[in-house]
């Protein structure tokens, strides 16, 4: 199971269908190391002290070198976590010895207050490489270790005779074969100062400073190599006297562990891009002005400024009079998606609320953007002269309402008696 260290953590959010998950990259781990460097080393048959010896002497140097891949991968929403994977036969381990190698006759001339006598036999120098494939990635925790062994075919073997005395000659011969080990172990992977220290193992990693879509990475895998070099001698030795015949010895074996070395072992910093989503959306949403008991929607563009597939959803919370119609979106790398939001104002007045989305963004999993409107009342004309309109006496109609007005003159019967009564009387007048 994995373990989360301790960092400040990211918004929880909401139990979803979100894709909490990166695509894994494949890093691939180099480095070198040597061992023996220019270890020295004497052996001698049967011994030092003895009179009459066969010497060796090495001079030995090695480097290993590696290369293994691995997968790295995010995953989020709790916190943003790294985590590894190894590859199968994803490693590569090499061992490349250089030997000198000396082979000489000691002879013991102490006991004659002298030095000893050296005779040389032969010198040549070898190179060998090994190398051997493993699972990767080595780290603390089963199968930690990964292993290369050099078994050499026979060197050219010794044949060589001298004269003791005038009446005995000794014949001297062997076989050599060398053998190497170099042993790596991984001990940690450091990315972005957060350490891994096992196989199972995950680290959090802290947040971009910059969300643009990519994780900047940067890795370095170390461990630890113990390296052995040794040579099987399969020496004979073959003595004829003069009148007597010869003597021959059968061959006899010496293992010697020439060189042993340990050193620490670690690869170049490695630099790789994880790709995230990355959630673009306005800071603020204004629906403007609306006569109390109109409507209105508006598609609100969201935007993936990331280099996977974005996916989330919207909620409200506010006045009533927003309403969310389409609250889902999903958009794949530098696409769009949309929402629908409605308005419609039941009073007059100014309407506030916040839109919240929640997605797979492992910067920033939840956004808050307000939202407004207005509500305005529809204006009612006043009325004008032109608006009045009469006919024979009818009322006047205000833009179709029907309105009282001043009466348009007298009946004509009573006109009619007036003006008889006038004329009756200029008619006595002149009598």
């Amino acid at each position: 199971m994995r373990t989360l260290s301790l960092l400040v953590l990211a918004t929880l959010l909401p139990a979803t269908a979100f894709a909490w998950d990166s695509t894994t990259e494949d890093v691939q781990f180099e480095g070198t190391a040597k061992i023996f460097r220019g270890i020295e080393w004497s052996g001698y048959l049967p011994s030092e002290d003895s009179a009459v010896a066969i010497g060796f002497r090495a001079d030995t140097d090695a480097v290993v070198s590696f290369d293994m891949v691995a997968d790295s991968g995010l995953t989020w929403p709790e916190a943003l976590t790294h985590y590894w994977e190894g590859v199968a036969r994803g490693g590569t381990l090499n061992l490349d010895v250089t030997e000198k190698l000396a082979a000489f006759i000691k002879i013991d001339m102490t006991w004659a207050g002298m030095t000893n006598l050296e005779i040389p036999l032969w010198e040549r120098n070898w190179n060998w490489l090994g190398t051997d494939k493993y699972d990767s990635l080595l780290l603390p925790g089963d199968a930690n270790e990964a292993t290369v062994n050099i078994d050499a075919e026979e060197l050219a073997g010794l044949d060589y005779t001298f004269d003791v005395t005038e009446d005995v000659q000794v014949t001297i011969g062997g076989d050599l074969y060398p053998t190497a080990t170099a042993i790596m172990s991984g001990a940690q992977v450091t990315t972005n100062d957060m350490v891994i220290i096992e196989r199972e193992g995950d680290a959090l990693i802290s947040l971009p400073s910059a969300h643009n879509g990519k994780m900047e990475m940067e890795s370095v895998w170390q461990g630890d190599v113990y390296g052995t070099f040794g040579i099987e001698v399969v020496p004979w030795i073959n003595i004829c006297i003069d009148g007597f015949g010869c003597i021959y010895l059968d061959p006899f074996h010496y293992d010697w562990e020439i060189s042993n070395d340990a050193a620490v072992i670690g690869s170049e910093p490695v630099q790789y891009l994880h790709a995230l989503p990355a959630l673009g959306v306005g800071n603020s949403i204004d629906l403007g002005t609306l006569y109390v008991g109109e409507s209105t929607e508006l598609e609100l563009d969201i935007t993936n400024l990331g280099a996977i597939e974005l996916e989330g959803t919207a909620t409200y919370t506010g006045d009533a009079v927003f309403n969310l119609l389409d609250a889902s979106f999903y958009a794949g790398p530098n696409q769009h998606s949309e929402i629908v939001i409605s308005f419609a104002p039941d009073a007059e007045g100014s309407f506030n609320g916040t839109l919240t989305f929640a997605s797979n963004d492992p910067v920033l999993p939840e956004v808050q953007v307000p939202i407004r409107g207005n509500g305005v009342l529809e204006p009612i004309d006043e009325v004008d002269d032109d608006d009045v309109v009469g006919d024979e006496g009818e009322l006047g109609a205000v833009r179709g309402c029907a309105c009282n007005t001043t009466p348009a003159g007298a009946p004509l019967g009573v006109f009619a008696l007036g003006l008889l009564g006038l004329v009756l009387r200029r008619r006595r007048a002149l009598r």
